[in-house]
């Protein structure tokens, strides 16, 4: 089981949202390089309420507990044209 906020996923459920969420993501190593949402997460103005920031539990393999929350950057593309967009709108 995964944990997804407060919600309980399995990982084919964790698996459903991410590819509802995220068009492609792209990554080197550990490093999120840039993550491209799907037109209809852009168009539901999820650009906007995803943060662009979140926390990983960093674990050694094979060692139960809990292990260290890092902050990492998550760099959503087309999200300073979405918000300038909506800034403009409003």
């Amino acid at each position: 089981m995964t944990q997804v906020g407060h919600w309980k996923a399995n990982v084919y459920e964790a698996a459903e949202l991410v590819a509802t969420l995220y068009d492609r993501i792209e990554v080197r190593g550990l490093e999120f390089v840039r993550v491209y949402l799907t037109p209809s997460a852009m168009a539901n103005g999820l650009a906007f309420a995803l943060p662009e920031q979140a926390s990983r539990l960093e674990r050694p393999r094979r060692v139960m507990g809990t292990g260290t929350p890092t902050l990492v950057r998550i760099p959503i593309v087309g999200r300073k044209e979405w918000l300038e967009a909506a800034m403009r709108s409003a």
